[in-house]
């Protein structure tokens, strides 16, 4: 794991450092060209993500369709969803605060 990272995820798809983002818990980071292999749990609470630079492709579950969302752009996971991302091309960044988490 590069050691800027915090996190490694799904043999290094994801990457994370661990952050506070206006007085609550928070992450920062990558996820490469790629899918997750499984649905993953928004098991923290509430997950507020902001992509800083790329695209994400987003499918809660029971979703027909991949949502789109792009640099900039912002979108509230809410708590004990499944869901799965992808990313078709280069990488994506991102920021994800645990609305639900203040920092210790």
């Amino acid at each position: 794991m590069n050691t800027e990272w915090d996190n490694s995820y799904f043999d290094g798809l994801i990457l994370s450092k661990n952050t506070t983002i206006d007085g609550l818990k928070a992450t920062e980071g990558v996820m490469h060209k790629g899918e997750l292999p499984q649905e993953i749990e928004a098991n923290a609470g509430r997950e507020k993500i902001t992509i800083t630079a790329g695209i994400l492709h987003y499918k809660p579950r029971g979703a027909a369709d991949w949502s789109i969302i792009k640099t900039g752009e912002s979108f509230v996971i809410p708590a004990a969803t499944y869901f799965l991302w992808k990313v078709e091309d280069g990488e994506m960044r991102y920021e994800c605060v645990y609305l639900d988490k203040p920092a210790a």
